[in-house]
């Protein structure tokens, strides 16, 4: 799977379908976070997010891993020249780029988790993460949810045919990632999006 044929035109395709929701969804309970302290952000494609967690929460450290190489060339560029404190990784790979050094207070998944089947994440996404998470640490993530409004749904199969075809994505409906996560963590807020369709969930790791 790979998102370097989309990557140019990703953000654009983004804002015709869903105008700012996905940007509003994103920040939603980003401001709940405290400054400082070492951040993981997965999947964050050209770099959108990491811009605005660096303007608005300050972290100490960020570890932005990446599965695509242009999505992580267009995110480097996108900061480039611009004065952060914080000190910033760039590292191509998914979960299993990830070493036993690597320890987080804040995981991101934006728009991340919906691209795997529920296998996947069960057995080998979450757990993969988990490991990396403080005790006490957080876990934001920010994507579509399984419902059963039909536009929903129509919504949802359209836009996974066309990743199928265009990033070798596997998963054929949509996973329910929620309660994989809420049997492993604390889930503490919560915000909806899009009438129900995205969900924004703050989850905490038990200490």
């Amino acid at each position: 799977m790979t998102f370097n044929y989309v990557a140019p035109f990703y953000d654009r395709l983004a804002h015709l379908v869903f105008g700012r929701t996905l940007e509003r969804a994103q920040l939603a309970l980003l401001g709940r976070f405290s400054t400082g302290g070492n951040w993981l952000l997965v999947g964050g494609g050209t770099g959108w997010l990491l811009e605005q967690v660096l303007n608005y929460c300050g972290p100490t450290t960020v570890l932005y891993l990446e599965a695509s190489e242009r999505m992580l060339e267009l995110a480097r560029k996108r900061i480039d020249n611009q004065a952060f404190l914080t000190k910033i990784e760039f590292r191509l790979g998914t979960e299993t780029a990830l070493t036993e050094a690597d320890s987080f207070d804040v995981i991101l998944t934006p728009f991340v988790l919906d691209l795997f089947t529920e296998d996947w994440l069960h057995n080998q996404m979450i757990p993969c993460l988990l490991k990396t998470l403080k005790p006490s640490g957080f876990w934001l993530v920010t994507d579509f949810v399984p419902t059963t409004v039909w536009w929903h749904r129509l919504l949802v199969k359209t836009m996974q045919l066309f990743f199928q075809v265009t990033a070798g994505i596997q998963s054929h409906r949509l996973s329910d990632w929620m309660p994989l996560l809420k049997t492993r963590l604390h889930l503490v807020a919560q915000q909806a999006a899009l009438n129900g369709m995205i969900q924004s969930a703050l989850f905490k790791q038990s200490s």
